[in-house]
């Protein structure tokens, strides 16, 4: 199994690498993106609950970790990603942010929600059509505190705001090529 690594690119943990294996769907969010996705949350970052929820490489989960996030849910499926989370988490010294879930993340999110987070991390695996039913579950079950954010990545070519469900909004995106990102949060209720 080949391994692969990308940079935390700010933080406490700055330049520490992160290690995952080759797999099918696996694409850790660029630099730039994730530069721009922080640059985004700034102010919500430290002391924050996270969730990871499509976890891979786990570069934003611990770009979070290295921004000040309390602690970071990462979910997982599949055991050799899972064990590489693991073995990262303890390398650069996350363990005790970290909390490593062997699970299917949408059977997950279809669970009453255990917490709620303040930022939600969904970056699935691309033309699996995983994100509209993720939305779906986080609002449904009520993971995401009222004064939270979902992160979203997801192809281009994908018309996503059709999709958002009621109560939420698309506050920010960007793309860079196939790739397009943003943040999404709680509609200001209507008077």
């Amino acid at each position: 199994m080949n391994t692969n690594s990308v940079r935390i690119i700010g933080g406490k943990l700055k330049g520490r690498k992160i290690y995952f294996p080759d797999s099918k769907g696996l694409r850790p969010t660029s630099d730039f993106v994730r530069e721009t996705l922080f640059n985004w949350l700034m102010a919500s970052t430290w002391g924050s609950i996270c969730l990871d929820a499509f976890a891979g490489s786990g570069a934003i989960g611990f770009e979070a970790i290295s921004r000040g996030a309390e602690k970071v849910f990462f979910i997982e499926q599949q055991p050799a990603i899972l064990r590489q989370l693991q073995l990262t988490a303890s390398q650069i010294g996350a363990s005790q942010q970290s909390q490593i879930i062997q699970d299917n993340t949408l059977k997950f999110l279809q669970k009453p929600a255990f917490t709620q987070f303040d930022l939600i991390f969904l970056d699935p695996p691309f033309h699996e059509q995983l994100i509209v039913p993720s939305l779906q579950a986080i609002q449904k079950n009520n993971w995401l505190k009222p004064t939270g954010y979902i992160y979203v990545e997801y192809e281009r070519e994908f018309e996503l705001a059709p999709y958002i469900p009621e109560g939420l909004k698309l506050i920010k995106s960007k793309h860079i090529g196939v790739v397009s990102y943003g943040l999404i949060g709680f509609a200001e209720p209507s008077a």
